[in-house]
């Protein structure tokens, strides 16, 4: 009998007509191991609930509070005070200038005949003409801004290749041998041919991958200012950690 998850077993037995010996019909073994079994599976549904709520249950004192408290005040400080708002921001502005005299001075080593008092969009512009890349759509079409919503603002941000990372050098070398661009936007990655009239510059595949390398590493370096058609700050490569 069966009744709310609870057994009962009935053992039925006969007995011989003289008295002296008695038939069981089930076997009692039988009746305990199933038992056993029932209760090795209880067990096993007990201690993997113990150990999921230790799991779920920080393990943590107060030097552990602490140190996240004053974490989170550090970064709100350094926040407020030195990074704030683009534009505004006195971190910003150093680092800003930093890598204006490094992408100048990349330049000038690349060939570019200007000097520090120049213009940076003129070094900007020389190295985009030296590296040219079949993924850097500026003036995005209609169906790229409808489908994606890509814009000149955010179109280093959506592209795979603008990534300084491994897999932006994926993206930046297939998207080179295959003349395409590469984007994520809703969740999707985008493939979009390129008609620019770009073309990998190389002999064999070895000197196309070096050429490709090099493309791509001249075109991040000049897109950390920003474009040389973007008015003011530019919004740059996203951070290794972006991806």
């Amino acid at each position: 009998m069966d009744n709310n998850n609870d057994k009962d077993y009935l053992l039925s037995f006969g007995i011989d007509e003289g008295g002296e010996k008695t038939d069981f019909t089930c076997s009692i073994e039988e009746c305990m191991s199933h038992a056993l079994e029932e209760l090795e599976t209880i067990e096993y549904e007990l201690s993997e609930t113990v150990t999921s709520i230790k799991n779920l249950t920080p393990d943590c004192d107060k030097i552990d509070y602490a140190l996240a408290i004053s974490s989170g005040v550090l970064c709100g400080l350094i926040d407020v005070f030195l990074v704030s708002k683009p534009g505004e921001s006195p971190l910003g502005n150093i680092t800003d200038k930093w890598f204006a005299e490094k992408t100048k001075k990349f330049a000038s080593f690349c060939g570019w005949k200007g000097n520090e008092k120049d213009s940076l969009h003129s070094a900007i512009r020389f190295l985009e003409n030296k590296f040219k890349i079949p993924f850097d759509q500026i003036r995005p079409d209609e169906a790229a801004s409808e489908v994606f919503n890509m814009t000149a603002k955010n179109h280093h941000f959506k592209s795979l290749s603008h990534n300084p990372s491994l897999i932006g050098l994926f993206f930046a070398i297939v998207d080179q041998f295959t003349n395409t661009s590469h984007f994520v936007g809703n969740g999707y990655v985008i493939v979009q041919e390129s008609n620019n009239g770009f073309e990998l510059v190389g002999t064999n595949n070895v000197s196309k991958l070096f050429c490709g390398f090099a493309n791509w590493i001249g075109h991040l370096i000049s897109d950390n200012s920003g474009s040389s058609s973007s008015k003011g700050r530019g919004s740059g490569i996203p951070s290794p950690l972006w991806t």
